[in-house]
């Protein structure tokens, strides 16, 4: 995957044709952008470099005494390796489908009596073979990273524009697989306090990734590593043996923490902003470094490095729009909307071909580039509309899914107490009541009884696919004292 709104070839190549029809290679190149204006284009960028480098994100722990420093260096140990993670980094890359044949079942299937959901179901723990406890074992030390860079309370992602270069985040995910496995099989064997531990250890490790302003790639990563923990959370609610109060009064805690702490799309989508303008500055000094040619330019007629800040100021504008309607005080859902509007006012007024034509008859002629310019770049943004709503929505369901873990919680603390599984109508009543508001919407999850102890819990507005309910996002409770 890749961000969706970045200057890509095929814009920078269009800031050409719209700008000068790209004259033949050997005429002189108009210059659109002066050199004062690019360098306080770069002086901008510098200065977002500078503010990420020097970022703090601070967070409360989800418990015991807080570590010294930054988390960076851990997540960084999971992410790229260090000594000791390594070992385990190859094997993961070596046994993944062992992973994830052992961590759930195949889209679609899910316990008897429940219907089809959108997110995936945890397997139950079966006697684990030989290979897959090879791979646990060689990757507690990975695993211990991950518990470790939690108790920091200092949490900056290190993957913030300009900190570093890109990674293969594909070893996030594959850690935070191996993790989850890992806490089922604690819990099956009886060992809750370490096995639910370790899975919100997980879920705070997926927002500490992208947290300080990421970009959309690390959070969509997240999104997909942490669906593991999600899964098995529900799995081990639903065991059959009894969990302590005391253990179930913790999860609610730290579910409600998490919820609390979970990035906002202001922040990742803030991170996506500032990712554009570092591309740009990547781009052009390669250019300079080719003499003002670019090898998919060589017959522009404008400077190479004037396509490149047109680019970068169409997609610039077009990331402050986003943000404009998109504040940290807002519902999630607010800036999904938001979104949603602006992509669809771009796209009712996107140029057409006639509009293009007329365009690359006008001269650039002195009097004429600064309109012109500013046409370009008008037309370069309806072309680069946003369409970040379906990361919002994926990050919804992430929201959703953790206050309905919450809830379930809750739920499985009064069965607890009374061996019996209360009815529907306990969701209308405190201490469930006060745990059903979904943190993406604001609304209150709904619930519906499939029958006795068994229930489904989804949120309140669209989340899924197209095809209805079905289609959609959905945890299960089924409560063992029916």
């Amino acid at each position: 995957m890749y961000r969706s709104i970045l200057s890509n070839a095929w814009l920078v190549a269009a800031a050409c044709l719209l700008a000068a029809g790209c004259k033949e290679e050997g005429q002189p190149r108009q210059r659109l952008v002066s050199e004062a204006e690019m360098d306080a284009l770069k002086q901008d960028i510098q200065k977002t470099v500078e503010r990420n480098r020097s970022r703090k994100c601070p967070r409360a722990v989800l418990r015991g005494e807080p570590l010294d420093g930054p988390a960076a260096d851990d997540i960084l140990a999971v992410v790229e390796g260090a000594a000791d993670t390594r070992a385990c980094l190859n094997e993961l890359k070596e046994h993944n489908d062992l992973l994830d044949e052992a961590h759930s079942y195949p889209r679609g299937q899910v316990p008897t009596g429940f219907p089809y959901r959108l997110n995936r179901t945890a397997k139950p723990q079966p006697e684990a073979p030989e290979q897959l406890l090879a791979l646990e074992r060689a990757c507690e030390p990975i695993v211990q990273r991950i518990q470790k860079a939690t108790r920091h309370p200092d949490a900056c992602s290190p993957f913030l524009p300009g900190l570093r270069g890109q990674p293969s985040l594909i070893s996030a995910v594959r850690a935070m697989r191996v993790a989850s496995v890992k806490a089922r099989r604690l819990v099956a064997k009886g060992e809750t306090e370490q096995g639910f531990e370790l899975l919100l250890d997980v879920v705070r490790f997926s927002q500490d990734l992208c947290r300080g302003g990421a970009s959309l790639l690390e959070t969509m990563v997240a999104a997909t590593g942490v669906a593991s923990a999600l899964a098995v959370l529900e799995h081990s609610l639903n065991r059959p043996e009894p969990i302590d109060a005391a253990r179930l009064a913790q999860i609610d805690d730290e579910l409600a923490a998490l919820i609390v702490t979970h990035v906002h799309p202001a922040e990742y989508l803030r991170g996506e902003v500032e990712a554009m303008s570092i591309e740009y500055l990547a781009d052009d000094r390669r250019a300079r470094g080719k003499q003002g040619e670019h090898p998919a330019l060589k017959t522009a007629g404008v400077d190479v490095r004037d396509d490149i800040a047109l680019s970068h100021m169409a997609m610039h504008e077009l990331g402050e729009e986003v943000l404009s309607g998109c504040k940290p005080s807002d519902p999630p859902i607010r800036c999904t909307g938001h979104i949603r509007k602006l992509a669809a006012r771009y796209a009712e007024n996107k140029e057409d071909h006639e509009t293009v034509k007329t365009l690359l008859k006008s001269a650039l002629s002195k009097d004429k580039t600064i309109p012109i310019r500013r046409r370009i770049i008008d037309i370069l943004k309806s072309m680069a509309a946003p369409a970040h709503d379906r990361y919002l929505v994926r990050d919804g369901q992430i929201r959703f899914q953790l206050a309905a873990l919450r809830l379930h919680a809750a739920y499985r603390r009064l069965a607890e107490s009374s061996k019996t599984c209360p009815e529907l109508a306990a969701f209308d009543a405190p201490p469930l009541s006060e745990r059903r508001t979904d943190p993406y919407s604001g609304e209150a999850v709904r619930i519906e009884q499939l029958g006795p102890g068994k229930f489904v819990l989804r949120s309140p507005v669209p989340l899924g696919k197209q095809g209805g309910e079905n289609a959609e996002p959905a945890m299960f409770i089924d409560c063992p004292y029916r």
